[in-house]
């Protein structure tokens, strides 16, 4: 990360009056945060950047996430069946 810009007061873009903003410039481009709200909201859970990574890279970062889920579901399905198949042999 290169620096960050903050702006503060009535800001247009694209059709839309927003109140604040805010510019990461990175070495490979920059991400433009505006809010409707006196601060910007950045989250951890939304992962700021991905935008700026290759596509192939992503793909394969999709792919590994949702190989990894369906091996847990998998993995916790095996575990309920045997509960399920311990409470149907009981006679």
């Amino acid at each position: 990360m290169l620096q960050e810009v903050e702006a503060a007061g009535n800001i247009r873009w694209d059709g839309n009056d927003y109140l604040s903003s805010e510019e990461v410039v990175y070495d490979t481009g920059r991400i433009v945060y505006f809010s409707t709200n006196v601060e910007v909201c950045t989250s951890v859970v939304l992962i700021p950047g991905t935008a700026l990574l290759p596509k192939w890279l992503l793909a394969i970062a999709y792919a590994l996430a949702l190989i990894y889920l369906f091996m847990a579901i998998g993995i916790i399905s095996d575990i309920f069946m045997v509960s399920i198949e311990k409470i149907t042999a009981r006679k």
